[in-house]
């Protein structure tokens, strides 16, 4: 009939659909090799303030996006809210890592995540400190994780270099028992 048809493509593959449904179902502390483990370890940038039950620290944000690939969403079982996936904030929080400037500045304009664990200690990298934390549980943070995470797998590979090198998010994390509620 003379009318001009635009169709636009989004590729779906199958690795990703599979990969995507076992971080929805994960819920046992399996990683994504099938490994029980419920540990994982982020980097510790700068200086760590922390008590028996709490502490907080910058980390980097690349932490985030492995523990995520690791666990899925079992990270976020303590969570009360789900993943909103169209926020106005969610994408705005992807494009600042898009950027150079964004990224290095990530820290400063990120309220950052509040977990919840069931241990954790300090322990030393060579020259580097760090943190383990056994079964963590983002109470608060599940959009800035998965936001992140989504902007990362966007990157090409020398902006992956530079997230993984400049990019931090702050951490506040505490034992289940650090409060009474």
């Amino acid at each position: 009939g003379g009318q001009s048809i635009h169709l636009t493509t989004i590729p779906f593959f199958i690795d990703d659909l599979i990969a995507e449904r076992w971080r929805e179902s994960n819920t046992d502390w399996r990683t994504s090799s099938g490994t029980k483990d419920d540990r994982i370890e982020f980097k510790i940038c700068g200086e760590m303030i922390a008590t028996a039950k709490s502490a907080t620290f910058f980390t980097n944000a690349f932490d985030l996006v492995n523990a995520f690939d690791t666990y899925g969403y079992q990270m976020f079982e303590p969570n009360v809210r789900c993943e909103l996936k169209r926020l106005k904030v969610n994408e705005a929080i992807r494009e600042s890592i898009k950027h150079s400037r964004g990224r290095k500045e990530f820290k400063h304009l990120n309220n950052g995540i509040t977990l919840i664990c069931a241990s954790f200690n300090k322990i030393n990298r060579g020259n580097e400190s760090g943190i383990r934390i056994r079964q963590p549980g983002v109470i608060n943070g599940l959009q800035t994780v998965k936001s992140i995470h989504d902007a990362f797998d966007e990157l090409n590979d020398k902006e992956k270099d530079h997230f993984r090198s400049e990019c931090q998010v702050l951490v506040r994390l505490h034992t289940r028992d650090a409060v009474s509620d």
